[in-house]
C-alpha cells in the first residue's frame, strides 16, 4: 500500500447560504465561501471483512471482470475477459455486462452468483454497434445500440432475437439516432436518443448539434406513444430501481439549449424536479450514484480542469434549494467513478497522474462528502464497478 499522505483534497464547506435573489435559482454558482484544505492520511491495513465489489477493470492483457474485496483486493477472483470499453448495468434485479467495441456481447448475471452467467447474447463478428443500455419490459429484453439503426429486442427467457424497433426516423444528419439509455417505467419503454452529429465541424458557423430526444414506446406493440423534445445535449436517463421515477443528466453544448445538472422525471406525474444544476454550464456531471436518501455526482469543472464530487439529499417529487449540497474538490488527483448502495455508503475510484498512473479507491461520507481513512492503492484501473454483498 502506498502512502497518500501528500495527496491534499480541498474540501468545500457546506453551502448553507440561501438564494436571496428574486429569481428561482437553485444552481451552483460560486457562493464566495473559501475551500478548506484537508489532508488524507494513509489508512492502516484494511480489515478482512471489507466491502466487496464486482469490478470491470483493465487487466494486464485487456479488460476483465472480477470480484474483489477491500480487505484483500489483490486476491480477488477474475471471472472472465471483458471489453475495455464495456460497462456494468443494474436493471430489473439483474446485473448486466455490456461488452462494446471489437467482440460485442451482453451478459446477464443473477447477483446471487457471478461465477456463471444466467444468459448471454453475442453479436456476430466485429459488429461495432456499441450496446449502450438494457431494460426488461413486458417479458422482452430491449438493448440500445449507439451505432445501430434500432433497439434490439430479445425474448426474456430464451434470448432469442424477436426483432428491432427501427429508429431511422429519429436520426440526425449522420444517419444515426444514437440510442443511449433505456428505462422501463409503468409498462412503458423510454429511450434517450442523443442524435449526436458524429461529423461535427467545429469551424462551421451553422449549428452542428440538435440535442437529445426522449421517446416513449409501447413495449407490446413497439409503437411510439410520445416524444419528449428538447432534452439537452447527450441526455442520459438514470434508472432508480423500484420507483416510478428516473434521473436525467445532460452535457453543455453551445448549439443546444439546456442547463447541466441532475434532474428527476416522474412519468406518472409528468413533472421534473431539480436536484442540482450548474447555472453557468461550467461543469459536466460524468458519473452519478443514487442511494436510499442521498446522491453523489462526479463532475468536471472547466474553470480549473479538475474533477469535483457533489453530495446532496435525494428528493423525488421535490426540488432541492440552492446550495443544499456538500462538495469535495481536488487539484492533485482525478476522480474517476462513484458507486453507492441503498444504505448511502459511497466509494470513489480515483487516480494520480504519475507515470504510470497510480489508481486508488476510498469511501466517503455521503452526508459530508468527506473521505474516510480507508484509501488504498489498487493494481488495475477500474472501468466500472458495483457494490455487492
Amino acid at each position: 500500500m502506498i502512502s497518500l499522505a501528500l495527496i491534499a483534497f480541498l474540501l468545500a464547506c457546506q453551502q448553507s447560504e440561501k438564494d436571496t435573489s428574486t429569481q428561482q435559482d437553485s444552481g451552483t454558482q460560486d457562493s464566495g465561501t473559501e475551500d478548506t484544505a484537508t489532508e488524507i492520511e494513509p489508512s492502516s491495513e484494511p480489515s478482512a471483512d471489507g466491502q466487496s465489489f464486482l469490478v470491470l477493470e483493465e487487466g494486464d492483457s485487456g479488460g476483465q471482470l472480477a470480484l474483489r474485496n477491500t480487505g484483500e483486493w489483490e486476491n480477488g477472483e477474475v471471472l472472465r475477459e471483458a471489453s475495455l470499453e464495456g460497462k456494468l448495468v443494474v436493471k430489473d434485479e439483474y446485473v448486466w455486462l455490456l461488452n462494446r467495441g471489437g467482440s460485442e456481447s451482453i451478459v446477464q448475471y443473477d447477483p446471487s452468483d457471478f461465477t456463471q452467467p444466467k444468459a448471454e447474447y453475442v453479436w456476430e463478428g466485429p459488429s461495432a454497434l456499441y450496446p449502450s443500455d438494457v431494460a426488461i419490459c413486458e417479458g422482452q429484453v430491449f438493448i440500445s445500440q449507439y451505432y445501430g439503426s434500432g433497439i434490439l429486442v430479445l425474448d426474456e427467457n430464451t434470448f432469442e432475437v424477436l426483432g428491432e424497433i427501427n429508429l431511422d426516423a429519429y436520426a440526425d444528419d449522420d444517419g444515426f439516432a444514437e440510442a443511449s439509455s433505456l428505462v422501463c417505467k409503468k409498462s412503458f419503454l423510454y429511450v434517450s436518443l442523443h442524435r449526436f452529429n458524429q461529423n461535427e465541424d467545429p469551424n462551421a458557423e451553422e449549428p452542428q448539434q440538435i440535442g437529445s430526444l426522449w421517446v416513449m414506446f409501447d413495449p407490446k406493440t413497439w409503437e411510439e406513444e410520445r416524444q419528449f423534445p428538447d432534452q439537452g445535449y447527450r441526455s442520459l436517463m438514470i434508472d432508480v430501481p423500484g420507483t416510478q421515477v428516473f434521473g436525467s443528466v445532460i452535457e453543455p453544448h453551445i448549439d443546444v439549449t439546456g442547463t447541466t445538472g441532475f434532474w428527476i422525471y416522474d412519468p406518472v406525474a409528468d413533472s421534473y424536479n431539480s436536484q442540482i444544476y450548474f447555472a453557468y454550464n461550467d461543469k459536466t456531471i460524468f458519473d452519478t450514484a443514487i442511494g436510499g436518501s442521498r446522491a453523489v455526482h462526479l463532475a468536471y469543472n472547466y474553470a480549473d480542469n479538475a474533477t469535483w464530487a457533489f453530495c446532496h439529499e435525494y428528493t423525488p417529487g421535490q426540488d432541492q434549494p440552492g446550495y443544499s449540497y456538500e462538495r469535495l474538490v481536488s487539484s492533485v488527483i482525478t476522480l474517476d467513478s462513484v458507486v453507492m448502495n441503498a444504505q448511502d455508503e459511497a466509494w470513489l475510484a480515483f487516480h494520480k497522474d504519475d507515470d504510470p498512473p497510480k489508481h486508488s479507491l476510498m469511501s466517503i461520507d455521503s452526508q459530508t462528502c468527506q473521505p474516510n481513512e480507508d484509501n488504498q492503492e489498487i493494481e488495475h484501473r477500474i472501468i466500472d464497478w458495483l457494490m455487492v454483498d
